[in-house]
């Protein structure tokens, strides 16, 4: 019941726009009635309560929304993002708008709606020719880097993360959208299977991207460690050293129950590690633990690579029955997310086509609109003109009678008498 009256109140408050008292009544009985995640968005949300302008309750909204996607609750993440923007809206605030819109481009990024995503943060380039604010610039190029890399354009994702840099570089924005930026170009560089793949420059990047301080988020730099780790692997073949970053990045998250899906990749670049050193108990042992975590992560977090990788350990240890298994799982979920990608394809294409179609019906109908209003008027211009004939043609003939008739008096009154031609003398 408790969630329902929230789901109600949000909805009140991002669709209408209610009178204040009404509205901030409402607002303050949605935060202090939202179960609390941590003791950060029970900070944020105490100062919600006390501040007065709107502006900066925007911004605080949009400050939750921020924790929550740190926290894996998406939804969460939705909706404070959407309330903070519809307050924005409301009081004509485009900056704080702009930014809670990022925070919902942000959701569609990692649910997995890359077109929808990318749409938001073009959109949000456009308002910052309204706003001119670098950082939202600079952050905006860096999440369309990463929506290009999920859509493996590495070329176009190296040149927008690039376009990033700029910005960050003069100290603009947080220290954490630097390193953002420097990560996204050593993935460029790094991927397996990128068109722009130098590994050199990738371990570069990645050192540059983790030196920053304070940097990536946990979850962030345990993905940079265990890549950057993998890099190494592959091209200093020193196993041991490549171990180091590995072995870091599972420290930082094996106790966070809320990024299953990066703990489970860096124990399948652990136990892919393991192999090749040798030990094979501890690479079975870590890839069972990876896939029992991966299996837990929801689809649209799942990212091939891992099964594949997991696979190969599998294959290589001699558990043929559990590489069997993980390559199906790696099949099922490619085809999956190549459906999923054709079925947005799909309808994008139909919803184009029913604009397309809409547009050709209003136009096929104001140029009907048009010819009718022309033939109307032409009809209207026509029945004036022969009222108007109609009635001339009556005073012609009114005319002409009355004049005949006034004639025909004239001759009888002036008619010379006939006296019938007798003489009368």
């Amino acid at each position: 019941m408790r969630v329902l009256i929230h789901e109600v109140l949000l909805c009140s408050l991002v669709s209408f726009r209610m009178n204040r008292p009404l509205a901030t009544i409402l607002f303050l009985f949605l935060i202090a009635n939202t179960p609390g995640i941590s003791q950060s968005i029970d900070s944020l949300r105490r100062l919600i309560l006390f501040e007065n302008n709107e502006s900066q309750k925007a911004l605080l909204l949009r400050e939750i929304s921020y924790e929550y996607l740190n926290l894996q609750q998406l939804d969460s993440c939705l909706k404070y993002a959407r309330l903070g923007k519809a307050l924005a809206e409301a009081n004509g605030d485009r900056f704080s708008e702009a930014y809670n819109f990022e925070m919902e481009g942000n959701y569609y990024y990692y649910k997995g709606f890359h077109e929808t995503a990318m749409n938001v943060f073009t959109h949000i380039l456009q308002l910052n020719e309204e706003i001119h604010d670098d950082e939202l610039a600079a952050r905006a190029y860096s999440m369309m880097g990463w929506i290009y890399m999920e859509q493996r354009r590495f070329d176009e994702a190296k040149k927008v993360f690039y376009k990033a840099l700029p910005f960050l570089k003069k100290g603009i924005g947080a220290d954490e959208d630097l390193a953002l930026a420097y990560y996204g170009i050593a993935s460029a560089y790094s991927y397996r299977h990128s068109t722009v793949r130098n590994p050199v420059q990738g371990m570069l990047y990645y050192d540059s991207a983790l030196r920053v301080s304070p940097g990536l988020q946990a979850r962030e730099r345990a993905f940079a460690l265990a890549e950057l780790g993998a890099v190494m692997r592959e091209n200093n073949k020193s196993y041991k050293l490549c171990l180091r970053p590995m072995l870091h990045a599972e420290k930082l998250i094996q106790h966070d129950t809320s990024q299953r899906d990066a703990y489970a990749y860096v124990l399948a670049e652990l136990a892919y590690t393991y192999y090749l050193m040798n030990d094979a108990k501890k690479a079975k042992e870590h890839a069972r633990q990876s896939l029992l975590l991966y299996e837990q992560v929801p689809l649209y977090a799942q990212i091939p690579s891992v099964y594949q990788l997991l696979s190969e350990t599998f294959e290589k240890v001699g558990d043929i029955s559990m590489a069997y298994k993980t390559e199906k799982l790696n099949r099922a979920l490619s085809d999956s997310l190549f459906s999923n990608r054709n079925v947005l394809l799909v309808e994008q294409i139909r919803a184009q086509y029913e604009d397309e179609r809409k547009q050709e019906e209003i136009n096929r109908l104001s140029e009907a609109n048009t010819v009718n209003a022309l033939k109307a008027s032409n009809n209207r211009n026509i029945a004036i003109a022969v009222g108007i004939g109609s009635i001339l043609l009556f005073l012609m003939v009114a005319w002409v009678s009355v004049n005949r008739s006034r004639y025909k008096h004239c001759n009888v009154q002036y008619k010379p008498i006939n006296c019938g031609g007798k003489n009368m003398g």
